[in-house]
């Protein structure tokens, strides 16, 4: 998307995913197929492999298709949200089967501009690709080492009608607006064949470990 936009990254959210096991059936027993996103079965696959393993896991494209899919066949589950068992009229037959409550996603805030004025606590993201030369990506990334910029992500995506080719996602500590992040960036520019700044923002807070109050 941002290869074909002008959006900018205005901030982050980090919020708690709690999965649950949704069926139009009563029974946990009755289930033989399980319908939910790849990275859902994945958080719960340690529960499903337990308490239902002669359930057919079937992945789609979201929890949501899960449930709808789910509320139209018998003897069928899906991995998803409360909200997709009020939306479908599904029963929860087993709540919050993720491996780990320290299940959040990441959503960011999109907007024609990102937040202009460092807060002192913010984060860059940006997406670069690399010369087609041995060692590359190691002088990309060299940068990072030299101003001491603690990168917090790291991943790589095929570029779309072009074999072979990669684009870099990168997320990074610091505003682009920093005096080093600004070195950083320029020094960068010149190791590789493209970079876009996608915004400097505020970091988000997961809250980890602290109680609702």
């Amino acid at each position: 998307m941002f290869l074909e936009s002008n959006l900018k990254i205005r901030g982050e959210l980090y919020i708690p995913i709690a999965l649950h096991l949704l069926s139009k059936e009563d029974n946990i027993k009755s289930i033989k197929k399980v319908y939910s996103h790849r990275q859902a079965l994945a958080q719960c696959k340690t529960f499903l492999l337990e308490k239902i393993p002669q359930a057919k896991l079937v992945e789609v494209e979201s929890t949501a298709k899960a449930a709808e899919l789910a509320s139209k066949e018998k003897g069928a589950a899906a991995v998803a949200s409360e909200i997709a068992a009020l939306e479908y009229d599904l029963n929860i037959l087993e709540k919050n089967i993720q491996e780990t409550s320290l299940n959040y996603t990441r959503f960011l805030v999109l907007s024609k501009k990102d937040a202009e004025n460092p807060t002192g606590n913010d984060k860059t993201s940006i997406i670069f690709s690399v010369k087609h030369t041995p060692g590359a990506l190691f002088k990309a990334l060299r940068p990072f080492a030299l101003y001491d910029v603690n990168l917090t992500k790291l991943e790589s995506r095929p570029i779309k009608n072009k074999p072979f080719k990669y684009i870099f996602f990168c997320d990074f500590e610091g505003h682009r607006k920093d005096k080093k992040i600004q070195k950083l960036l320029q020094e960068l520019k010149e190791e590789v064949s493209y970079l876009h700044i996608l915004g400097s923002y505020p970091k988000a807070d997961m809250n980890v470990g602290e109680e609702n109050e």
